[in-house]
This record gives C-alpha cells, structure tokens and sequence, in this order.
C-alpha cells in the first residue's frame, strides 16, 4: 500500500550524495523527520537503489538504532540501566505511532519547549533535537512575550476561551493579547520562529 512506502530522493549534503525519504501520498509525518535527520546526519543509512523503503523496515531500523545507542549505557545493572533500558523498551513500543503523526504541546517559552509525551521520548533516546517556529517577538511585542510566559499552548487556549466568554474583556489586557496571538499566527509558524530555529 502506498501509505506504507516511502520514496527515497538523492539529495547533495555538505558535499556528499546522501538517500533521503520523500513524502508518501499521506505527506511529512515525524517517522519521515527522524529519519531524514539521521540519514543527514550520517547516522543511518539506506542504498539508493532500494527506490521506497516500506514503514515497517523503517521501523525496524530505528528500533536497531534505539538499541545499538544505548547498548553501552543500558547494561548494567544499576537503577540508571534498569530505567533507560525501560525507556527504551518504551520508545520502541511507541515508534509506530510515528507513522500516523505526532500530537505536540508546545510551550511558548523557548522554541525547543515542549510538554512530555511518550513520542517525544523517542526523539530524544535518538538523539534528534526537535524545535517550533511558534514564537512571539519578544523585542517588538514585550508585552505578548509576558503573557505568553512559559505557557503550553493548552493552558493558552483554556486562557483564551476564558477571556472570549467574559462581559468585560477590556479588564483583561494579557487575554486580549493571547487572543489576537492565536488569531494572527494560526499558521504556528512565525518570522521570530524561524530566526530561533535557524539559530538553535
């Protein structure tokens, strides 16, 4: 099924042919993203000639990448092995929900911020650092920038719907500035974003 096959693209990096996933009918998704940081990366690799790469090889190769990076760390048998070995157990359990997207939370503080789930455990016992371009400028918008704090984005919207239900919304200048936040970025992408990104 074509849902479950990705197609490889050669692409030049920093001087060198590396064989990168394209998207499948269903478009990006963070299995597609992991692997192509770690093919970027050097980390991984996968023969131009295989054309498409099915998930469930995929799949596999990130377990066997799970397991080989941290083999060294995770065999003793102090209470540090005993967790990351379950860490990792944990991570392999979750990768093929990777196939079927990633429900982040992100926290408005820091481009790198992020609520903990179960997926994002996975980006990092894989060592892939993952950032969001959902950011206020803080240097022309000082005042967004407060309000926004180190929020997630649910405890944002809960805000939001919260000043939008009152009688007296002019009482309550941060919910004004949430508001018109959400309003004006509903893309989650922001030129502030992109600048901290490229710099992280």
């Amino acid at each position: 099924m074509a849902r479950d096959l990705f197609p490889l693209c050669q692409i030049k990096f920093l001087g060198r042919d590396v064989s990168v996933l394209g998207q499948n009918e269903f478009g990006p998704c963070a299995l597609l993203g992991v692997v192509n940081a770690l093919l970027l990366r050097n980390v991984l690799a996968l023969s131009p000639d295989l054309g498409h790469v099915p998930a469930k090889d995929l799949l596999a190769l990130l377990a066997n990448r799970l397991l080989e990076t941290n083999a060294a760390r995770a065999s003793g048998s102090d209470e540090a092995a005993l967790n990351l070995r379950r860490a990792i157990d944990e991570a392999v359990d979750r990768l093929p929900t990777l196939a079927d997207g990633l429900d982040v939370n992100v926290k408005f503080g820091g481009a790198s911020l992020f609520e903990f789930t179960p997926e994002l455990a996975v980006f990092d016992a894989l060592d892939v650092r993952i950032v969001h371009g959902w950011r206020v400028d803080a240097a022309n918008d000082a005042a967004t920038a407060e309000a926004l704090g180190d929020l997630g984005y649910n405890e944002v919207i809960e805000k939001v719907v919260n000043y939008r239900s009152r009688d007296d919304r002019e009482t309550d200048a941060a919910g004004a500035r949430l508001s018109t936040f959400l309003d004006t970025t509903a893309s989650q992408l922001t030129y502030a974003g992109l600048a901290e990104g490229h710099a992280a």
